[in-house]
């Protein structure tokens, strides 16, 4: 999957309000994940958002990813709605999640828990 963040009409208005960063897509190897790997990622992402004053993330993933959304769920993403994308010519369903507040990084790092990393 490639290209730069799709916002969509519903969520226009708190992107205006508030400073918003987008994760188009975040991969961990199946090798490496349950590692806290991707809760390290998550981490960073938040923090270096934060320090630019965007303390509102949201993440794509796609929707039938089952273990990557218990994941963001468990890290306190909140289920935005879903849209399609196109990758590749074909159309894929994806589920946006938002953290509204990802606060310092050390706040976030107690927020995601390593177990649940997929």
């Amino acid at each position: 999957m490639g290209g730069p963040p799709s916002p969509w009409d519903t969520d226009e208005t708190a992107r205006a309000a508030r400073a918003t960063g987008e994760v188009h897509v975040l991969y961990v190897d199946p090798h490496h994940q349950r590692r806290g790997v991707g809760r390290a990622l998550l981490e960073a992402v938040a923090g270096r958002l934060a320090a630019r004053g965007r303390r509102r993330l949201l993440v794509g993933v796609l929707a039938a990813n089952a273990p990557a959304r218990r994941f963001y769920e468990a890290t306190g993403g909140r289920l935005l709605g879903q849209r399609s994308i196109e990758d590749d010519g074909g159309v894929l369903d994806e589920a946006v999640y938002v953290w509204e507040d990802t606060g310092s990084p050390r706040a976030t790092r107690a927020a995601l828990p390593a177990e649940d990393d997929p």
